[in-house]
């Protein structure tokens, strides 16, 4: 913990200790000229279109170095890795996501997401606990405040041909899907049947690239091409 606030400029300590570390907007975005609105991160928000929801940045870390981010601006992603920076009285705080099979994705909303949603430039919260030296964060959760679930349709089976091997037996994940002449990216969310075409239990990590695959789930609109799976089935295997 004393390794972290040594890193920390002095010329922005604005911090009371009592048994936690709490950096409240309000307090440390008083002269950077920063987002200062309030809101209810819980909320469904009523677009159901990409956003450009801006969560107040906050941070608060406590003595066991449990970490809350919120209002973080995404810089770059590197694999399963998010690089991600807040403003600290007119200093900029440079953190470092490390993410996993077991972190949850969350859309602006709370919905399940996925980890290809987010993107450089969106604003994110997240939690987790820190991890090393510096502003490394081992994440468990990131929500997505950029983004936010678009309604669905009515639940259907589609049935198309996979485009490539599934490179993972993890979820969630996804995978495209060639559906007639049109390729369709599915969201896997955690916990989702994966069948093989008698109905038995079966991993993704299985399945070969032009397998006949049926997914029964939704479309999220029908102007997009993307489809949320309730049930994944390999009609081939």
């Amino acid at each position: 913990m004393q390794n972290l606030i040594d890193r920390i400029p002095r010329s922005a300590v604005a911090v009371v200790m009592a048994g936690a570390l709490v950096i409240a907007p309000a307090a440390v975005f008083a002269h950077d000229g920063g987002p200062t609105l309030t809101h209810d991160d819980n909320k469904p928000a009523a677009s159901t279109t990409v956003k450009s929801a801006v969560v107040a940045p906050s941070i608060t870390i406590n003595t066991k170095g449990d970490v809350i981010v919120k209002g973080a601006n995404v810089t770059s992603i590197n694999g399963s890795t998010i690089t991600a920076t807040t403003v600290w009285n007119g200093n900029t705080l440079t953190w470092t996501v490390t993410t996993a099979s077991s972190t949850n994705f969350l859309y602006h909303g709370g919905k399940s997401s996925t980890p290809g949603v987010i993107a450089v430039n969106d604003n994110v919260n997240f939690s987790g606990t820190l991890n090393g030296n510096g502003l490394t964060v081992a994440a468990n959760t990131v929500r997505d405040n950029s983004k936010e679930k678009s309604a669905i349709l009515d639940q259907h089976t589609f049935e198309g041909k996979l485009n490539a091997a599934i490179g993972t037996t993890s979820l969630p994940t996804s995978f495209s899907l060639k559906i007639g002449n049109t390729n369709f990216t599915v969201n896997v969310p955690v916990n989702t049947p994966i069948l093989n075409k008698n109905w038995a239990s079966i991993n993704l990590g299985s399945f070969v690239a032009g397998d006949t695959v049926r997914v029964y789930g939704s479309a999220e609109a029908s102007s997009t091409n993307i489809l949320d799976a309730v049930v994944v089935r390999d009609a081939t295997r």
